[in-house]
């Protein structure tokens, strides 16, 4: 069995794009002035090709990318797709929301920007779900904390149950940092359908709680089209 000292949340990391370095030093030190758990995780980019190259270097790790539209040679819309076609979240700044395609649809700030009035908009993207799932309210509630002391950031934990589980990955599976899931639960695979789909959807840690082998979860899981299960972690329940 694996540990919960085991998981660390990953893709949980920002970039703040834009081509006036003041703008973007400022950005960055407010997010983690208000926001103590992206301390050292959000990252600063002054120009489209720094970008890139970011969103490169830093792929397993970035989850959402704030960007300026109008920047000279590589553009906001460029920066925009190259992290969209990586599963990140896209939020853009502009003095137009016309000057945004609407095939690109991606939230936008209006420039300048007013950290009052915007920051409750720039939140919405920057608290990482993290998914737990269980038919017992109980032990929902019992692992909710346990991940929740190891995490250090209560405030940041949030719980599904079972039927809310397949809309999150299938909806929002991009703001999900971390899935944790019983493998026991009423519905027959229920457990098993969760954690495939969250493999599958590209959730980039991934845990279940269960007293079964895990030679046979993993079995189960190539059963369902779950052909690594490497990053899978098998927890025994903390209570």
């Amino acid at each position: 069995m694996d540990t919960l000292e085991s998981i660390q949340p990953r893709r949980n990391e920002i970039l703040v794009v834009d081509d006036h370095t003041g703008t973007a030093d400022t950005i960055t030190s407010i997010i983690e002035e208000e926001f103590p758990h992206l301390a050292g995780r959000t990252h600063a980019a002054t120009s489209g090709q720094e970008a890139l190259e970011k969103l490169d270097a830093l792929r397993e790790r970035l989850r959402f990318v704030l960007t300026d539209f109008r920047m000279p040679i590589i553009d906001g819309i460029a920066v925009a797709t190259n992290a969209r076609q990586r599963g990140m979240h896209v939020m853009m700044m502009t003095g137009s929301e016309s000057d945004i395609p609407p095939a690109l649809s991606c939230a936008v700030l209006r420039k300048p920007l007013d950290l009052n009035r915007d920051l409750p908009t720039i939140a919405r993207f920057l608290r990482p779900i993290i998914l737990h799932v269980d038919d017992e309210i109980s032990m929902l509630n019992c692992t909710r904390r346990a991940t929740a002391k190891h995490i250090g950031q209560k405030e940041y934990v949030e719980i599904f149950h079972e039927a809310d589980a397949h809309e999150i990955l299938d909806a929002a599976h991009h703001l999900v940092c971390l899935a944790v899931s019983d493998w026991t639960i009423d519905t027959q695979d229920g457990g098993a359908d969760i954690v495939a789909k969250a493999v599958v959807n590209g959730i980039p840690t991934v845990a279940v709680y269960a007293s079964h082998d895990p030679t046979d979860i993993r079995v189960k899981l190539a059963a369902k089209g779950v052909s690594d299960t490497t990053d899978v972690k098998v927890l025994d329940k903390p209570c």
